[in-house]
């Protein structure tokens, strides 16, 4: 399902009008707030915490899907204006076959097309090889992650007017995860982050 998003601007001016806007995609419409703070952080997680990241996606949620028992979980911010970038990443207890998956939002300023932003995740000198993923985002893609051996991604990009949205699901592991396993991970943030 593709979700357009309406611009924080277009909020602004819906609530001094004291109208809702309307957000299509998908098999229907819905409402969407037209306060700006509300839409704001309904909508993509601007304001989000590494810590309210971690509460989403929990250490027994990663477990199950991965098979593995979680001996550290490490929530963390990087907001340097104008990037905002929320963390969680959850560590294996396994020495002989140590896994880490990590989950970052990141929002990023400037119009950039979703397929083009996916590509350059695993973007090196070339295209690396990975797989489009439908029904996530605007644009979303998971393989191997550029020449970094044992290290995978499922990144999913939305678009706004002078924004994106990246949700980044990392996983370290010398198995290779699957897209069954990384997936429920990018959906439960996405249903978090935009209902």
């Amino acid at each position: 399902m593709y979700v357009r998003v309406v611009a924080v601007g277009l909020c602004m001016l819906a609530a001094v009008l004291g109208c809702s806007t309307k957000e299509g995609g998908g098999s229907g419409h819905r409402d969407v707030p037209a306060t700006p703070a509300a839409a704001e952080e309904k909508i993509n997680g601007e304001n989000m915490t590494g810590a309210e990241l971690c509460k989403m996606v929990p250490p027994k949620f990663v477990a199950d899907l991965f098979k593995i028992t979680i001996a550290s979980t490490k929530p963390d911010d990087r907001n340097q204006e104008p990037v905002t970038i929320a963390t969680c990443e959850h560590e294996a207890a396994d020495e002989l076959f140590p896994v880490a998956v990590s989950v970052e939002v990141s929002i990023w300023p400037g119009s950039e097309d979703a397929r083009d932003r996916v590509e350059k995740k695993f973007t090196g000198e070339a295209v690396g090889e990975y797989e489009d993923v439908d029904g996530l985002g605007d644009a979303a893609g998971f393989g191997p992650w550029r020449d970094v051996p044992d290290f995978y991604v499922l990144e999913v990009v939305t678009e706004y007017d002078d924004a994106h949205r990246d949700i980044a699901v990392s996983v370290r592991s010398q198995e290779p995860p699957t897209l069954r396993q990384v997936r429920p991970i990018a959906e439960r943030v996405l249903e978090a982050l935009d209902g």
